[in-house]
């Protein structure tokens, strides 16, 4: 296995197979990018630290819009089932830019959710949208799974 890359976020143990990390959510072994490292550390983090249940999350969830397809890194659900916060997870050695948070926009066009998070595994933009004035701010926290 090669060397994992240093990040900003809390390192979880971790089932490995050869190049491969076992995903909680999705329960099977997929392939460790650097991507990858960072999405399975932050699936535990906000699991740990922050009250979500695996149980409401989804991970790499395909969808439309205006019949282009995207992927959802991670979506997570209120206890209705109703998505709550969206996640784009990046390789540490990509910049959090302008294009990161139009990619993540675009995707809440399609799920709706209150909250947005995008991180490389060093930095953490975080979003709240306000439906009723159509405003997005950023905000200095990741909301608790309480707060949903």
């Amino acid at each position: 296995m090669r060397q994992l890359p240093k990040i900003n976020i809390p390192i979880s143990e971790h089932k490995f197979q050869d190049s491969k990390i076992f995903d909680k959510v999705r329960k099977k072994y997929v392939e460790c990018t650097p991507e990858e490292w960072v999405r399975q550390n932050l699936i535990d983090f906000l699991a740990s630290d922050y009250g979500y249940l695996l149980s409401r999350m989804q991970v790499e969830i395909g969808f439309k819009i205006n019949e282009k397809e995207f992927r959802l890194d991670i979506i997570c659900h209120d206890k209705k089932g109703n998505p709550y916060l969206i996640v784009e997870c990046k390789s540490p050695d990509i910049k959090l830019n302008q294009a990161t948070l139009n990619q993540i926009g675009i995707y809440n066009i399609a799920q709706k959710t209150q909250f947005l998070l995008v991180t490389n595994g060093l930095e953490f933009l975080v979003f709240q949208t306000d439906y009723t004035s159509n405003n997005i701010t950023q905000i200095d926290y990741i909301p608790t799974a309480q707060q949903i």
